[in-house]
């Protein structure tokens, strides 16, 4: 989880969602990470360009703008349930097997 008490609990027996405070500016670069977990996160902006990673995770994440640039993810992406407002995404050659999971979400996936 990023940003001040975000997050899930259980309260008999159902999942409350409380969703992080957004972050002005968060930018990721030159990084190679096999898992990369932002489950949960709130930004105003936020950047990633020249990664790797194997895993992204961005499940029931909100971003007001959210640039992936120059970026490649080879095993699986998931932004189930995340809302983006204003989007540019560049990958690095897609994959034909990665995993790509996008329900309940407005994020568009360049093929």
């Amino acid at each position: 989880r990023f940003g001040a008490k975000g997050g899930t609990k259980t309260v008999d027996g159902k999942e409350e969602i409380t969703p992080p405070e957004f972050v002005q500016k968060l930018a990721i670069t030159r990084t190679v990470i096999s898992q990369f977990n932002f489950e949960y996160s709130a930004a105003n902006y936020f950047l990633i360009k020249d990664c790797e990673f194997d895993r992204a995770n961005f499940r029931k994440s909100r971003y007001n703008k959210l640039e992936i640039i120059n970026t490649r993810i080879s095993r699986q992406i998931d932004f189930t349930d995340t809302k983006v407002d204003e989007q540019n995404i560049e990958f690095i050659a897609g994959f034909k097997n990665r995993i790509e999971l996008t329900d309940g979400s407005n994020v568009r996936i360049p093929r």
